[in-house]
């Protein structure tokens, strides 16, 4: 609901443009909903722990009042009053620190999902790894770039396929525009080179060699891309 509301109102000219407000309106409350139900639940929850961590820290006490003064009228050799204070503030201490553990389960849950998650990218093995040091790394280039029978299909779209057997020379030294609709491979061409991606079939061949066979790092530091949006850092033109 929250990107929906900063999308609203980062274009706010263009939905009272189109006389919107009402239909954003509507699709903002539709992802309270969910919010709602979920904030909800999580009222329920943390309320079950408040109950829960108070009833324990009380019942502590309770036991600790009711069962100390019999202890010291029964076993008078045995424990004294200063011994019940003593109990008293060991169980006070040890209750209040329990007491704080519960609410924080919430935390430790959120915690280990978002854990393994972040563990799983970082123990995927990705099949063209920048860091690898194996490849070539030639010492001149022309800079001929060729794509030989390339297809190619996004792995996230095995449906959709992107390219179909593009065949293509482009000679170093010359200028090359390709035109299409969007969606048509362009942007996707210069993925391929830059070695984004893999083509399912086909080469793309640099200067003649296949790119796979080059150092990945050492391709891409080669190659000067300025992409269709800008991409500023902070930082001065100097760093």
């Amino acid at each position: 609901a929250s990107s929906i509301a900063q999308e609203v109102l980062q274009n706010i000219r263009t939905v009272t443009a189109f006389h919107g407000q009402a239909k954003e309106e509507e699709r903002f409350a539709k992802n309270l909903v969910v919010a709602k139900n979920i904030g909800i639940k999580k009222g329920i929850y943390m309320g079950l722990c408040q109950c829960l961590s108070q009833t324990f820290t009380f019942t502590a006490f309770a036991v600790t009042f009711w069962y100390g003064p019999e202890l010291v009228r029964t076993e008078c050799h045995t424990y004294t009053a200063g011994t019940v204070i003593v109990v008293f503030v060991a169980c006070m201490i040890a209750t209040n620190s329990t007491a704080q553990l519960i609410p924080n389960f919430q935390s430790f849950a959120e915690a280990l999902a978002g854990g393994s998650y972040v563990y799983e990218i970082i123990d995927r093995k990705t099949k063209i790894d920048a860091m690898n040091e194996e490849g070539d790394k030639p010492r001149n280039i022309a800079g001929d770039i060729e794509f030989d029978n390339v297809t190619f299909t996004f792995p996230a779209r095995q449906d959709t396929s992107i390219l179909n057997n593009l065949s293509l020379k482009i000679p170093s030294g010359k200028t090359v525009a390709l035109v299409g609709a969007s969606g048509c491979g362009k942007s996707t061409t210069i993925q391929l080179i830059q070695r984004f991606y893999d083509p399912d079939g086909g080469l793309v061949l640099l200067d003649g060699k296949d790119i796979k066979t080059l150092n990945v790092a050492w391709l891409r530091q080669h190659i000067g891309v300025v992409s269709q949006e800008p991409v500023l850092f902070t930082g001065t033109i100097e760093e």
